[in-house]
């Protein structure tokens, strides 16, 4: 029944959930399940999996899932997936207003029915990849059914980029493989950011929105319909027609207690219909679960990194690396520790909150750097996810 909590010993639960998918998944799925994205297909449902026996009732917010939920068998079949995707999981700080645990609940709130996002419900929210503006957007995205909503009208729709290339005028795909668009932070990602949980990546970036895999030569799309802008009108006039397309050609989906998606983020867009909760304990619920294919490898701090990016001579980047790993911001492997990200956040509410107390109190940099430490934490912010916790 998985009833060892993945919300308070996540480590050992993710080895147990691994070890257990390697041995319990027929040899043709899980072969399938490690295929996913190797030949821009876009997704996989996979069906006929395990359900938690006694689920509880529909949660009123995330955070109350992670204290109402008794057994943990959809955790664990989703978490074990990351055996045969060769892949980590991780997580956002914003997540759940603030609370991020590497698996996000998402149920419909009842204060945020019309926000374009995870708690919202209503018929608004446009296609998207999924943090396709942050420098560390997952390379796959799994979808867990717990519960369907009342009338089963609640839909996940996803559209692959291969199957839309060849509808594309060749002047659209020449404008969208520019780099003139703009993709912004979502809104919770800017309400945290206001309260003390830093972006941890730029607040805005200028993309294509189509490339093209070096390995594999197959196209991969950058898109966020709800904030997403171009330089040019030619440019805009490709998104509409593509964000057209999307609608054309989505593939429609439910989600149930029995099934999970796998979506290849590179090479899809997706999004959700609108449907009505009720409010009472038996609305829709799925559990979503990042998985990133280079999450440590891409992040690890050198000291050439502070000769490089802040100018500091190598002696002046050598010691100061040494005190960060005394002080244990960062481990012996180069990686972000949780000591790091908890000073972190204290300081920046803090900061927010309009106190007195210094930078120095949550921070104590040797005197030669005191003048640049916020600089230097702002850099280090694009160094992580914190090991060993993953999130970013």
């Amino acid at each position: 029944s998985m009833s060892t909590s993945p919300y308070v010993n996540f480590d050992a639960f993710l080895a147990d959930s691994r070890a257990l998918a390697a041995k319990v998944l027929p040899a043709h799925i899980a072969q399938k399940i490690s295929d996913t994205g190797r030949f821009g297909k876009g997704f996989l449902v996979v069906e006929g999996l395990p359900v938690d026996p006694h689920l509880s009732n529909t949660p009123a917010t995330p955070k109350e899932a992670v204290l109402s939920k008794k057994t943990f068998v959809s955790e664990s079949v989703t978490l074990g997936m990351s055996a045969l995707l060769k892949c980590e999981p991780f997580n956002f700080r914003q997540e759940s207003f603030g609370t991020a645990p590497l698996v996000d609940n998402v149920v419909p709130v009842r204060q945020y029915q019309t926000q374009k996002g995870a708690g919202g419900s209503a018929h608004n929210f446009p296609f998207h990849k999924e943090s396709a503006w942050h420098r560390l957007s997952p390379r796959y995205l799994l979808l867990k059914g717990l519960r369907q909503d009342h009338l089963g009208q609640a839909q996940t729709w996803i559209s692959v980029l291969q199957d839309m290339m060849d509808k594309l005028p060749g002047h659209y795909r020449k404008a969208l493989e520019l780099p003139q668009f703009s993709i912004g932070a979502p809104d919770l990602y800017s309400q945290m950011d206001s309260v003390g949980i830093s972006m941890g990546t730029d607040r805005e970036i200028k993309t294509p929105v189509i490339t093209y895999n070096a390995r594999s030569g197959l196209p991969e799309l950058t898109v966020n319909f709800n904030n997403m802008f171009s330089d040019t009108k030619e440019g805009a006039k490709a998104l509409l027609f593509l964000e057209r397309l999307c609608y054309q050609h989505a593939h429609v989906l439910h989600l149930k207690p029995d099934n999970l998606v796998i979506i290849d983020n590179r090479t899809t867009a997706h999004t959700r219909n609108g449907y009505s909760p009720r409010y009472d304990g038996q609305d829709r619920w799925f559990q979503r679960v990042n998985f990133q294919d280079q999450l440590w490898q891409e992040n690890v701090i050198v000291s050439e990194d502070f000769s490089r990016i802040l100018g500091m001579s190598p002696d002046q980047a050598a010691r100061l690396l040494s005190w960060l790993k005394e002080s244990s911001f960062v481990d012996n492997e180069g990686r972000l520790t949780d000591v790091f990200s908890q000073t972190e956040q204290a300081m920046r509410r803090s900061i927010t909150e309009k106190s007195t107390i210094p930078v120095t109190a949550f921070f104590d940099f040797p005197s030669e750097y005191r003048s640049r430490c916020l600089e230097i934490l702002d850099w280090l912010l694009t160094k992580g996810p914190v090991f060993p916790s993953r999130i970013v």
